[in-house]
């Protein structure tokens, strides 16, 4: 059941649904494909990748737990990955005349 809850979840997307639709009005079938054996883990939690693909070619990649609740586009980094705002080194302030 979690599998077909980890698809689901991908295909409920809208901007998965609307690819969906343009490439089906061209003939085309598109699949979501589960990854099991590629877990990732990000945060401590662990994430199942799902591809988005037309023709044997990906268009997406998603990050979903198996329970469904989290889905990250795994195109994008992950949110710890950038520093928090207080420890960026502040941009320099130009010369006063």
């Amino acid at each position: 059941m979690p599998l077909r809850r980890a698809v689901a979840r991908v295909e409920m997307l809208a901007e998965v649904d609307l690819w969906a639709k343009a490439v089906r009005g061209n003939g085309t079938v598109t699949q979501v494909v589960v990854m099991v054996g590629e877990s990732v883990r990000r945060a401590g939690r662990c994430y199942w990748p799902v591809e988005v693909r037309a023709e044997g070619k990906v268009w997406r990649r998603f990050l979903v737990t198996p329970d469904g609740k989290r889905i990250i586009d795994a195109g994008e980094p992950p949110a710890a990955a950038s520093p928090p705002a207080a420890s960026r080194p502040a941009a320099p302030n130009p010369a006063s005349p």
